[in-house]
């Protein structure tokens, strides 16, 4: 399968069991997307197409997606979802990520298997937000309304879902709104989904 993951282009839908369930994936990126990232994020990069789970960030005493609550059960419970020959082709990787007033890049990413975009790599760049990554291929072009980034829950309905980035200047955690695929903000202990 790494063969075959490794010729779709990004756009691409593949299916994938999660809890014995079909899931679609979409292709986002093909290679390292920038020299921010680890020589580990060198491989085909994958995307829910729909939204999984709803849950809270990591509610508001914390402002580290590397110590959140959705960080934890995407590396976790999420993982023991998939079959096990499919988890044994997800590689560790280290992915750019704010911690306090820095970004860490590199081999200083943060270590996960499965992980929520950063706002810049789903094309939503701000002033007040870090700069965590780049612009995955799959996302290049858009607007910040662009209903491509829309995402619904398996009834259908679209949802807000949370990126990895968290605003210091606002003290709340970027999401994608529902009803453009635009940005939204909310706090880390609202609930939303997940993607």
């Amino acid at each position: 399968m790494a063969s075959t993951l490794s010729a779709q282009a990004a756009g691409s839908t593949v299916t994938l069991d999660v809890d014995g369930s079909p899931c679609d994936f979409l292709v986002v990126q093909q290679g390292k997307p920038d020299d921010s990232y680890d020589d580990s994020c060198d491989g085909t990069w994958l995307m829910m197409e729909g939204l999984y789970n709803e849950m809270a960030w990591g509610g508001a005493s914390t402002n580290k997606y590397s110590a959140s609550d959705a960080h934890a059960w995407l590396n976790d419970d999420f993982l023991a979802l998939l079959d096990p020959d499919i988890l044994a082709m997800v590689k560790t990787v280290k992915i750019p990520v704010a911690d306090d007033a820095a970004v860490l890049t590199g081999a200083d990413g943060l270590e996960a298997k499965a992980f929520l975009p950063s706002a810049r790599e789903v094309g939503w760049v701000a002033s007040s937000f870090p700069v965590e990554g780049s612009c995955l291929d799959f996302f290049d072009g858009f607007s910040n309304s662009d209903d491509r980034r829309m995402a619904c829950d398996s009834a259908g309905a679209s949802k807000n879902w949370f990126t990895r980035t968290y605003v210091r200047s606002s003290g709340r955690v970027a999401g994608i709104l529902r009803s453009s695929g635009g940005p939204t903000q909310q706090d880390p202990d609202a609930i939303m989904f997940l993607r």
